[in-house]
């Protein structure tokens, strides 16, 4: 995890959002192992994140921008992804039980060995969508 991408995030997401739009355009913000449960990221640019191994446990990233993330190992339980873009994100081994994605997209995403138990996956889109060994 870098601690200056953490500490923009903590500034909130108007500002996290601001400093992404002034960065380079291929930007891949470092928050892995991060503890960001009970966080609300509504509609944080989060695209291209590495989120591998952090605490996102009853988080709201509602409309959030994970595209092309990495979600390896991350615990993502009981939070809001609804509406959220997942396009292209890497979701190994991720602990989504009891998450609320209705709404969101999933196209083109990777999801090996993830929990999804009790997950509401209601109006989820999903062309492209690789699953392996998933628990639902």
């Amino acid at each position: 995890m870098n601690a200056d991408h953490f500490k923009q995030l903590q500034q909130g997401v108007d500002a996290w959002n601001e400093w992404r739009k002034q960065g380079p355009p291929f930007f891949w913000p470092d928050l892995g192992g991060a503890d960001l449960s009970r966080a609300n990221l509504s509609r944080a640019n989060l695209s291209r994140a590495n989120l591998s191994r952090a605490d996102l446990s009853g988080a709201d990233l509602s409309g959030a921008d994970l595209s092309g993330s990495s979600l390896n190992d991350t615990n993502l339980s009981d939070a809001n992804l609804g509406q959220a873009r997942l396009l292209e994100a890497s979701i190994c081994r991720a602990d989504l039980s009891r998450a609320f994605l209705s709404g969101a997209n999933l196209s083109g995403a990777f999801i090996a060995r993830a929990d999804l138990s009790r997950a509401n996956l209601s109006d989820t889109m999903g062309l492209g969508v690789r699953c392996f060994r998933t628990n639902l």
